[in-house]
């Protein structure tokens, strides 16, 4: 990759790893956590000519409140468990 900075998901485990001068972001999640913090995380990046500093935020929201949610709407249960295994 040309990129100097890639910031991504997927994983659900927000995280920052130099190499070499290349920087690598994961973001986080808003909804089913794997990092064992069950509120939602939010990446900030701020990139300047000279530094790129990471912030990573949690907030907290109804977890219970958004599991009633996913069943109400008829997604699968799965979704609700692994909020559930959030906490």
């Amino acid at each position: 990759m040309k990129a100097d900075i890639m910031i991504y998901g997927h994983t659900h485990k927000p995280y920052r790893k130099d190499i070499g001068e290349k920087v690598f972001i994961n973001a986080g999640s808003v909804g089913k956590p794997k990092d064992g913090d069950p509120r939602a995380c939010v990446t900030l990046v701020d990139i300047t000519k000279d530094a790129v500093t990471t912030n990573f935020l949690r907030v907290p929201y109804n977890i219970k409140a958004t599991a009633e949610a996913i069943i109400e709407r008829g997604l699968p249960g799965y979704f609700e468990e692994r909020l559930k295994d959030a906490r």
